[in-house]
């Protein structure tokens, strides 16, 4: 186990661990670091793997004890899949209670490239298949092959640094260009105490996180060949809602300026990301 503690307030899950399970110490590679967010917490720690499958873990989840063991067998069983997910369900942390609400069964993109977590408030239904496959994966529970990491690793990064929102959402998109393919695993359920859903009210920094988010990811992966009429609906629909958010909060201006600053460094990652699958595969992928 690899694990990074990036609590930076007075209290820490470090020192909770030595004063009360010191015995997890010697059974995980710990370490403490500044607060790098998900996208850089996770690149430290794959940075740190030894072994041929890196599994994406958070405080705010209940796993089952047999996780780690169906996801490498899926693995070992499988070997044209290149990264999984777990079916998510609600997790009541407040009552310690399961539900049966979902909370992701994975990514999809539509062909105005909105990300939606598949089947997210819904009630969850009896599955019939072992797994499915799927565009892409929510970050909260990612799976994924080295190989698979290796092509879509852009200096030392898996994980675009500069987006703490939308990350898993960019990720997926490059994952599909390079020409991996992803599975949900029906049979592994994980419970999430997530903090923010679609249906949440929204603080200021999460929805300019959000639109932040937005504009890199299409900057990064969007493609120029792709039919005249998924560019009308991707920038109408970008458009939109970028007017939308700043007649609402129109410090929101300053994104274009954040967004101006990177430009060499989106271009420069869009020019070496590898593109695997052409154009009208990539369309045919959207919904």
């Amino acid at each position: 186990f690899l694990i990074l503690d990036q609590e930076e307030g007075k209290y820490t899950a470090t020192k909770w661990v030595e004063t009360e399970r010191p015995e997890w110490l010697k059974r995980a590679d710990w370490s403490q670091g500044p607060n790098l967010m998900h996208s850089g917490g996770m690149n430290r720690l794959m940075s740190r793997m030894t072994g041929d499958i890196f599994i994406c873990v958070s405080q705010d989840m209940l796993y089952p004890k047999d996780f780690v063991s169906k996801i490498a067998k899926f693995f070992q069983e499988h070997e044209d899949f290149d990264f999984a997910t777990a079916r998510l369900l609600r997790w009541d942390f407040e009552k310690l209670a399961k539900t049966n609400t979902i909370d992701s069964l994975g990514l999809k993109i539509s062909t105005w490239h909105q990300a939606f977590e598949i089947g997210q408030g819904h009630e969850a239904k009896p599955f019939h298949k072992e797994f499915e496959e799927i565009f892409g994966a929510s970050g909260a529970v990612l799976a994924m092959r080295r190989s698979a990491l290796e092509k879509v690793k852009y200096n030392t990064q898996v994980f675009d640094e500069s987006l703490h929102y939308k990350n898993d959402v960019d990720l997926a998109y490059r994952l599909q260009w390079a020409g991996c393919r992803g599975a949900l695993l029906n049979d592994v359920i994980v419970y999430h105490d997530r903090f923010m859903s679609a249906a949440s009210r929204k603080p200021f920094w999460v929805i300019r996180q959000s639109l932040h988010g937005d504009w890199v990811f299409i900057l990064k992966n969007f493609s120029c060949s792709y039919h005249w009429l998924i560019h009308i609906k991707t920038y109408l629909y970008l458009i939109a809602k970028t007017v939308y958010f700043v007649i609402r909060h129109p410090s929101l201006v300053s994104i274009f300026r954040d967004l101006w600053r990177k430009r060499s460094g989106i271009a420069d990652w869009r020019r070496k990301m590898p593109r695997n699958i052409s154009v009208r595969a990539m369309e045919d992928k959207l919904i």
